[in-house]
């Protein structure tokens, strides 16, 4: 059983995506701004992060990565996820946002919408490596 750390303002999307980790036997602690997930970290060790970046009116996931990509030793897995794009962004294109945190060095990036299953298929490849 892993322990996963969700980061995600929209109720509706958070708890499909804690389900699909919990119906296959892992730990979820859900929160909903970046400054609640930042305490979570303090605390407790977690597995994986699922962070999205950004959140209205509060610290969102840029706030998160930061903290876990300055973490020394145990950092878990970090899968960034946004819906936002800048104006000049295309189809084509990589969200801006998310080739700036994969250069930070997270381990995943994922644009929404996704299948939830996506996330428990990206985790499992993290597990199995090590």
């Amino acid at each position: 059983m892993k322990h996963i750390l969700i980061m995600e303002d929209n109720a509706l999307l958070a708890h499909e995506w804690k389900n699909v980790f919990e119906l296959n036997g892992h730990k979820v602690t859900l929160t909903h701004n970046g400054q609640d997930a930042v305490e979570q970290l303090e605390e407790t060790k977690f597995d994986l992060v699922v962070t999205d970046l950004f959140v209205p009116n509060a610290k969102g996931g840029l706030h998160v990565v930061g903290k876990i990509l300055r973490m020394r030793r145990g950092a878990p897995p970090i899968i960034a996820v946004t819906g936002e794009k800048r104006l000049k962004d295309t189809d084509e294109d990589t969200n801006f946002f998310l080739r700036q945190v994969q250069q930070l060095g997270v381990s995943q990036t994922l644009e929404k919408p996704f299948p939830a299953a996506e996330l428990l298929l990206i985790a499992d490849e993290f597990w199995s490596r090590d």
